[in-house]
């Protein structure tokens, strides 16, 4: 069920009446009320798969005043060392540890489930690009860049929009036709009728694509703030992004990672249409199955963290 509000009746009533044996909190919701009601009432808290790139003025002056949230955790399990490090000058355990990301084993668990897309609307092209959370402003500079590929057989291409209303599809389906490249519409389609493009008009589906797929660009790049690239990289996709992506600490730390044979990275930024097209055109020449190996691999270094949080949970009786 969802929190109440944080205020102090409501969460000191609803800790009182649940009696929970501790508090484990992902990443980033620091509740200070709820924070306090569990420290009040001797509930023990965990902070875990959390991030500190580095230390805010406000971090210190919250500090000097003693309203950091993070100061009434009792541990915290960071992602990376240099996360522990940075959350060390704030928070003063002495038991603290990095001991990595849990979305990845989320991730992997997803990809793992058995899926119902209908795989007969893919088309046996040399290359499936899908554009996973896609916003108008990637489609502006990606499709166009994209469509003499898709024309010429060599590209199938799936955008799945982050929003798929009707005027974000309609959006999408007018660059189409304006490049004269033919597509259907998923929830539309027949099983075993492909084509060159396809929308994907229903949400909940695009973790099944990125596994169909074998090049993925995420959008949000040319928006502002890329989406996750976690999905498509565990399902083996090489990734391309726009330049707007050092909201995301894992395209950041995969922009630095070469793809094998290629003079390419795991996530690879584009600001042009020469990129794009430069980028394509060596995807075309290379073995991908061999580079959908590479990057599952390089992904799977980053799983495990789930089993490592719940053995000190156990350690420690909360669970």
């Amino acid at each position: 069920m969802p929190l109440p509000w944080d205020i102090p009746g409501p969460m000191q009533s609803f800790i009182q009446h649940f009696r929970p044996i501790s508090l484990l909190i992902a990443r980033t919701d620091l509740w200070p009320e709820c924070l306090y009601q569990c420290q009040k009432l001797r509930v023990p808290t965990r902070l875990f798969s959390c991030t500190k790139h580095k230390i805010k003025f406000w971090d210190r002056v919250l500090s000097i005043l003693n309203l950091n949230p993070v100061e009434k955790i009792e541990k915290v399990y960071t992602v990376s060392e240099d996360d522990l490090k940075n959350m060390n000058q704030l928070h003063k355990g002495t038991q603290n540890k990095a001991i990595g990301d849990t979305r990845y084993d989320q991730v992997f668990y997803r990809l793992a489930q058995n899926n119902s897309i209908k795989e007969s609307l893919f088309c046996q092209t040399p290359l499936k690009i899908l554009m996973g959370s896609s916003w108008p402003a990637d489609e502006e500079r990606v499709l166009p860049a994209l469509a003499a590929f898709v024309q010429q057989e060599k590209v199938q291409l799936i955008i799945a929009p982050h929003e798929p209303h009707p005027d974000h599809l309609r959006k999408i389906e007018s660059q189409l036709k304006k490049h004269g490249i033919d597509f259907i519409y998923y929830t539309q389609s027949e099983s075993g009728v492909a084509s060159k493009a396809m929308i994907i008009d229903t949400v909940g589906v695009l973790a099944d694509l990125y596994k169909l797929s074998d090049v993925a660009f995420v959008g949000g790049s040319f928006n502002g703030s890329v989406h996750s690239v976690m999905e498509p990289l565990a399902a083996g996709c090489p990734v391309f992004v726009g330049p707007d992506f050092k909201n995301n600490r894992e395209a950041i730390s995969f922009s630095k990672v070469p793809l094998d044979s290629t003079p390419l990275k795991v996530v690879h930024p584009v600001n042009t249409p020469n990129d794009i097209n430069d980028y394509v055109s060596q995807m075309l020449d290379q073995d991908l199955s061999q580079l959908k190996q590479q990057v599952i691999s390089l992904t799977e270094t980053h799983k495990g963290s789930s089993k490592t949080l719940v053995e000190l949970l156990i350690t420690d009786k909360l669970i």
